[in-house]
């Protein structure tokens, strides 16, 4: 009968595997069909979504997870999420150097050897089935469906606050985003040149982390794929999936629960930070410090918190260990130099974190040899990006307390110093800190002498130290903030596992579901006395109106916690402070939740692909720019110089003076003698001096700036003396700033002519 009674049973669970199977794709299936119509909303074509995905899954993530699999000591352990995840940022790892190494030999193409490589390797060895065809666990259900989640909104978020708008546009008259040509002009100089210099003015170092504009110059290689498609359209959701996803999975590796892996990405994406006024405010730049509008126009952001995360989850299993394989340090090897050119922003916390854990181990009398040698690898990498990448430079950064918190000031027409900017400050970091609050719980007995905590907590503590001791003069102190959200919102989720594992399921969930909605109806009362919208436009606020959402706040949670007390109190053997602490430090944690609402307002009245066409008299591409770039392209070498008479982003003004104009640089692919000059070193030293913004900063050689425009202003072969002795073979004329078309055409040639443009070669 027991027999039978199995064979039924076994019958059952193949019957409904198929169906499991597909319940088990949903999430995924969801969050790609969602990331995919997002890049598409946002211009990418179809076919061009279809071409980067196959590629980057046959030459990033194929070579990646072979590897992973080869060096990963743990493989038997992993879900195929850990594969995919892990085994593409590796993928990144390895991409990165071989295509350089192509590029100087002139074979662009070399990457496209690496899954060859991988897959030759792993079919000579003993274990190929292992590296080919492992068995893999399953990926938790809540785990699953906590990272899709965290993925999904994240992606409708960004893309209803901008993203969808900022990108380039197909047509002109356009205006992209002040920051966002840089990008794609280093995409094209990585391209074609290496090593890469500033292509907007010739001659000038590149001085900066462009490993993510690396990546996409070989993804442009593999797939025939622009530099601005590749940027602006398809690498953000990729990255945005690969940031949440990790940061599920190091939870879960951490905790072993899927509630906890589910948390972490949840806490990090919809919770944010707490901010009780309407709309968008002030604090708007900061009270979505990981979801910043920012985000999408830094392209190294995402790509170096995706790659951090790797390193971070090598690390954590090494920290945990007393003999980690040589494949785990080749991984960490591996990783941390490589985000050594990612985003340099996050070594400096990490070496403090695991200085932390040194001092830690000193204390205990328990020193551990991998906890010095990790920080060898951390300092050998933090230097190499020092002295090899920014040669020295300090990219405008510069040492002055609270300069974050000037810029909250400066919105609600506060004193900038003082009282004012010192309650600002404090304001920020409590809307922010409301997230992590859960973290700590990690200060009980079992986990706060766990070295990871201790790790962690001072990766966290070191990012939001440094974005409240430094300045810059674009505020890109806050990125150590934002690098330490991930930290942070790991250590909340662990730290709310710790408490609420020790009551039975149904009791967690019911803490979760009364501390949420606890959470959510306080920031709703607290929003409510506000009596209208601080705007994001710099507005005069009285400090009673700053203050009073936050008193109603701590009010509210207070109240909860007395009511809380009074009802279990009553309850025996239930671990009353335990739980009433639980339930309050979920109800902060949801003060955050109030965005989401937020976003679907948001997202509902924002007229998505419907881009405003600037005015053709003050855009920064005019009528047929466009057109001009993909002739200029087209029509010459890589190799080619140009020269523009148009330096600033809006032509004519003669108020608001912006020198972000880099635009040709980017679409041409070519160098330029001088366009803008925004992001130099001398720009960027100079704005770090002074403690201004870089935009308005004028030319450091002003020689060579009137006797570039010398030859578009008054042409003659004497004044195109310059254009050849620079070896400039086309000069791209923007009619719309002082020119004189007659007199070039005299002594040069047209070669092409459409709307605000004109395009002439320079005689020999």
């Amino acid at each position: 009968m027991t027999t039978r009674t199995s064979t039924r049973a076994s019958r059952r669970t193949q019957q409904h595997a198929p169906l499991d199977r597909l319940v088990a794709l949903l999430p995924w299936v969801i969050t790609f069909v969602v990331l995919a119509f997002i890049s598409h909303a946002g211009g990418a074509r179809w076919r061009e979504i279809a071409v980067y995905v196959i590629a980057l899954a046959v030459f990033v993530s194929l070579p990646g997870v072979i590897t992973w699999r080869l060096l990963w000591s743990r493989r038997d352990e992993d879900t195929w999420l850990d594969q995919v995840v892990f085994g593409t940022l590796l993928g990144l790892c390895l991409q990165l150097p071989v295509y350089v190494v192509g590029r100087v030999i002139g074979v662009p193409f070399l990457p496209a050897a690496i899954p060859l490589v991988a897959l030759a390797i792993a079919l000579v060895r003993d274990d190929r089935r292992s590296l080919l065809r492992p068995r893999l666990q399953r990926v938790p259900t809540v785990l699953a469906w906590g990272v899709a989640t965290a993925t999904t909104f994240a992606m409708v978020w960004l893309g209803g606050i901008g993203w969808l708008t900022w990108a380039y546009p197909r047509t002109d008259p356009a205006s992209p985003n002040g920051d966002e040509p840089y990008q794609v002009a280093l995409v094209a100089e990585l391209k074609h040149h290496f090593p890469p210099q500033i292509p907007m003015v010739e001659g000038q170092p590149l001085d900066y982390h462009w490993y993510v504009n690396g990546h996409l110059a070989a993804m442009s290689w593999l797939t025939d794929l622009t530099p601005t498609v590749l940027l602006d359209r398809l690498l953000l959701p990729m990255t945005t999936f690969l940031v949440f996803a990790a940061t599920g999975l190091i939870a879960y590796r951490l905790t072993r629960s899927a509630w906890a892996g589910a948390g972490a990405p949840v806490i990090l994406g919809l919770v944010g930070d707490y901010s009780p006024f309407h709309g968008s405010n002030a604090m708007s730049s900061f009270n979505e410090l990981f979801l910043s509008f920012w985000e999408p126009l830094s392209p190294s952001l995402g790509f170096g918190l995706a790659l951090m995360l790797l390193t971070v989850h090598v690390l954590l299993k090494v920290l945990g260990e007393r003999r980690p394989t040589r494949g785990d340090l080749a991984l960490l090897a591996i990783a941390t130099l490589m985000l050594s050119g990612a985003k340099a922003t996050c070594l400096p916390m990490m070496l403090a974190g695991l200085l932390l854990v040194g001092v830690v181990v000193l204390i205990r009398r328990r020193p551990r040899r991998t906890v010095l040698i990790a920080c060898a690898i951390t300092a050998v990498a933090l230097v190499f990006a020092q002295v090899v990448l920014f040669r020295g430079a300090s990219q405008g950064m510069w040492i002055q307390p609270l300069h974050l918190g000037e810029y909250i000031t400066w919105k609600m027409k506060l004193p900038g110093h003082g009282l004012p900017l010192v309650g600002a400050t404090a304001l920020m970091v409590i809307s922010w800190a409301c997230a992590w609050v859960g973290a700590a719980f990690l200060a009980g007995r079992a986990t706060r002498t766990d070295l990871r905590v201790v790790f962690l907590i001072g990766c966290g503590g070191s990012g939001v130290a440094a974005a409240l001791m430094l300045g810059h003069p674009h505020y890109s102190e806050d990125y150590f903030a934002r690098f330490a959200e991930p930290f942070l919102a790991i250590a909340a989720a662990w730290g709310l596992w710790t408490v609420l594992s020790r009551w039975p399921a149904r009791q967690r969930a019911r803490l979760l579901l009364i501390g949420a909605t606890a959470g959510v109806v306080i920031a709703y009362l607290a929003r409510s006395s506000t009596s209208r919208p601080i705007a994001y436009e710099p507005t005069r606020a009285s400090y009673g109106q700053l203050a009073l959402p936050y008193v109603i706040t701590v009010a509210a949670l207070i109240v909860v916690g007395a009511v809380a007390w009074f009802v279990v109190r009553r309850q025996p053997h239930v671990g009353r402070t335990a739980m009433v602490a639980a339930l309050v430090t979920i109800a902060v944690t949801s003060l955050g939740l109030i965005r989401v609402p937020d976003t679907a307002v948001a997202v509902a009245d924002r007229p998505w692909r419907k881009v405003a066409t600037p005015p053709r008299a003050t855009a920064p591409i005019g009528l047929g720019g466009l057109a001009a770039a993909r002739w200029v392209r087209e029509h010459s070498s890589p190799n080619d110089l140009l020269a523009t008479n148009a330096h600033w982003r809006q032509p004519g003004s003669r108020v608001t003076r912006d020198n972000r104009n880099i635009w040709i640089a980017a679409q041409t692919e070519r160098r330029v003698l001088l366009e803008g000059w925004a992001y130099t070193p001398p720009i960027l030293a100079e704005a770090a001096r002074r403690r201004i913004r870089t935009h308005a900063i004028g030319f450091y050689d002003p020689p060579l700036l009137a006797a570039n425009d010398a030859a578009f202003t008054r042409p003659s072969n004497a004044t195109l003396g310059l254009m050849r002795d620079r070896h400039v073979r086309y000069l791209v004329v923007d009619l719309r700033y002082p020119s004189d078309l007659p007199g070039l055409q005299r002594v040069a040639d047209l070669r092409f002519r459409t709307g605000d443009y004109a395009v002439l070669e320079v005689r020999r």
